[in-house]
């Protein structure tokens, strides 16, 4: 082994650290590295971790092969030696596989000669790995068979010449949508439900966390036929303060109240949010972070609607989950005004802009700006112009039928579902998709 060249000194100047392990593995190895490394970020899914090692500039990131994500591993390492060449990536493998050592073919393509293999780690082997400069030399006897490390490392390159296969369950899941909007009444719920009706064909799933107005079923059924309440199944489970992570008999739970929850249409599922009361119940985030990751095994798409504000924590971490951010506005001066102000928020918590979509809804009513207007002003991509007709609406909210089930194939809610569809295959297979929310302390505090 060659010899240390990152020196452990007073924790202003630890070495910046970055965990890509997954969100159920990252708070266990930040409990035993923070007194060596200053944890700078924990990623749970590989999309966002080129976002991250921007924003933080780690000396050291830490990489899980099974770390889940929808972008290609090579697309991102190769962004990664772009951006931040200097940092030093260290691989924790898991199984020495055919699959695993081609990994470590990967890796090494992009300059990274620090693997931890084997399923039983210890904490020297992994500072090791961390904290030393390791050559092909180290790694020439976890490469496939008959490859033979090079006398002197490759140049890296932005596509490998043989890129690995990587499994299906490390690259697919379902897509998450998150609906926001800065003012309550602009149609988060009545676009979130026409999402739904427009997914059928892949199997939709969606997720009522406005805690203030927990409207959702009711673009399904009446009222009075309300039967699932999630203040029910948050009495039967042990949330003590603070709790990250649900135990085994909390999860099990979860996953069951979920499975029992009927169809509201085929290949439709609602998850409703508390029922109102004088006191808005509050999703804890470890509650809303097991029902996103149970959801996300029943279909291809899903789709939350959320407060209008962003003001607990289960919101916060699902925007950085989330896939796409549909941001909702009215196109009038105070709605608009208030829109900016959330965007303004999305920034400062770091939420990657090129996620967030603008939808205008109730817009071509005399007075009022128009479409483009608003995402100029917004400086967001308009993704669709929904137009007032509030005969139609009212029809639907009678009927119980989101117009999106009549709508022509070229009208705007359509225009939303072709965007947020077109990478999502049209099959009856559901992938599973690991773990969701990267915590973040931080984060919390500057959402007040």
């Amino acid at each position: 082994m060659s010899e240390t060249v990152i020196k452990l000194t007073p924790k202003s100047q630890m070495p910046r650290l970055v965990l890509a392990l997954g969100d159920s593995v990252n708070a266990t190895f930040a409990e035993h590295f923070g007194g060596t490394f200053r944890i700078v970020g924990q990623v749970g899914v590989l999309d966002q971790l080129e976002a991250v090692v921007q924003d933080q500039a780690p000396d050291v990131v830490l990489l899980s092969r099974y770390l889940p994500g929808a972008a290609p591993v090579t697309t991102v390492l190769s962004a990664l030696r772009r951006g931040a060449p200097d940092c030093r990536i260290a691989l924790l493998l898991g199984t020495l596989d055919d699959e695993g050592r081609r990994w470590v073919k990967m890796g090494a393509e992009y300059g990274i000669f620090n693997v931890v293999a084997g399923d039983e780690l210890t904490i020297p082997t992994l500072t090791a790995a961390l904290t030393e400069t390791r050559t092909w030399a180290d790694i020439a006897p976890l490469l496939p068979e008959g490859y033979t490390a090079p006398a002197a490392a490759p140049v890296l390159r932005a596509t490998p010449v043989d890129p690995p296969a990587i499994p299906q369950a490390v690259t697919r899941y379902a897509k998450i949508v998150a609906v926001v909007s800065g003012k309550g009444g602009v149609g988060k719920s009545t676009i979130t439900a026409n999402l739904l009706v427009l997914a059928q064909q892949v199997g939709a799933v969606g997720i009522d966390l406005d805690y203030a107005k927990p409207d959702l079923l009711l673009a399904f059924q009446p009222e009075d036929r309300q039967g699932a309440d999630l203040r029910d199944l948050l009495q039967t489970l042990n949330l003590p303060d603070g709790v990250e992570t649900l135990d085994r008999r909390d999860a099990s739970l979860v996953a069951e109240w979920v499975d029992k929850l009927p169809e509201v249409l085929p290949g439709i599922t609602v998850i409703p949010g508390p029922t109102r009361d004088l006191v808005p119940q509050t999703v804890p985030t470890a509650v809303a972070a097991e029902i996103l990751r149970h959801a996300a095994k029943k279909a291809r798409l899903v789709v939350v609607d959320t407060a209008f504000e962003i003001a607990d924590q289960a919101t916060l971490d699902l925007l950085f989950a989330a896939d796409i951010v549909l941001v909702v506005t009215t196109p009038d001066q105070q709605t608009v005004y208030q829109t900016a102000w959330l965007i303004e928020q999305l920034d400062t918590l770091h939420v990657p802009k090129g996620r967030l979509k603008l939808v205008v809804n109730k817009a071509g009513q005399k007075g009022l700006m128009a479409p483009k207007e608003v995402a100029g002003k917004l400086g967001l991509p308009l993704a669709a112009a929904i137009p007032w007709e509030s005969a139609r609406y009212e029809t639907a909210r009678i009927t119980r039928k989101p117009i999106g089930l009549r709508e022509h194939a070229k009208g705007p809610l359509h225009a939303i579902a072709t965007l947020i569809l077109k990478d999502i295959p049209d099959t009856a297979n559901k992938p599973r998709r690991g773990g969701f929310f990267r915590r973040s302390r931080k984060r919390s505090g500057g959402a007040q």
